[in-house]
């Protein structure tokens, strides 16, 4: 069923991306060159993370692995991300959300360290969530690594038998949805809404 589900979070991704590309354009989000930080040679619309964020939920349904707290979790960045790519957002409070998306992920498991490790998972979310946004304008960079990372996940979980492969096998289907509109030359990134 895995199989089915990251099949399906793949055509998700890749249909719903390709909208977003359509209807950026059509709307003017354009995420522009700065010669800076934007790297990019001409404005690319950032809204591929919304065929990311429908896919991946779908196909974690789909194969009976939906997770309330990581839907959640991932709900609130994405939210936070999306007004950011339309309207931009104080720095502060986009790490105020990260750091809340990393509470809604750590708060109900229970981890072995108490307190001093649920704060350093949740400081790694605010920091994975940053260095994710960091990579996402660069033509296929941020979904290349996504796939050599969930691969190498999703193997080690099905050769341990550990849960947890259905989620990244549907993750792998995300974004290599995402990744065809991606390749060099760009024609979509992911944005705030997806990076984060």
């Amino acid at each position: 069923m895995d199989v089915v589900a990251a099949f399906v979070a793949l055509v998700v991704s890749f249909v719903v991306c390709g909208l977003m590309l359509t209807t950026a354009r059509r709307m003017g989000i354009l995420d522009e060159p700065d010669g800076d930080l934007k790297t990019h040679d001409r404005p690319i619309p950032p809204l591929g993370g919304v065929g990311v964020f429908v896919a991946l939920h779908l196909g974690l349904v789909l194969a009976g692995a939906f997770d309330p707290a990581f839907f959640g979790a991932t709900a609130i960045m994405f939210v936070v991300g999306l007004a950011d790519d339309l309207r931009g957002l104080a720095p502060a409070l986009r790490v105020a959300a990260a750091a809340a998306s990393g509470l809604v992920l750590v708060v109900p498991t229970e981890l072995p360290g108490g307190l001093p490790l649920q704060v350093f998972w949740v400081l790694a979310v605010v920091l994975l969530i940053n260095a994710i946004n960091l990579m996402d304008g660069l033509d296929g960079l941020v979904g290349t690594l996504a796939l050599v990372i969930f691969g190498s996940l999703w193997f080690f979980a099905w050769d341990q038998q550990a849960s947890g492969s259905a989620l990244y096998m549907v993750a792998i289907g995300c974004v290599t949805g995402f990744l065809v509109w991606n390749w060099p030359p760009a024609r979509l990134f992911l944005g705030d809404n997806g990076a984060y």
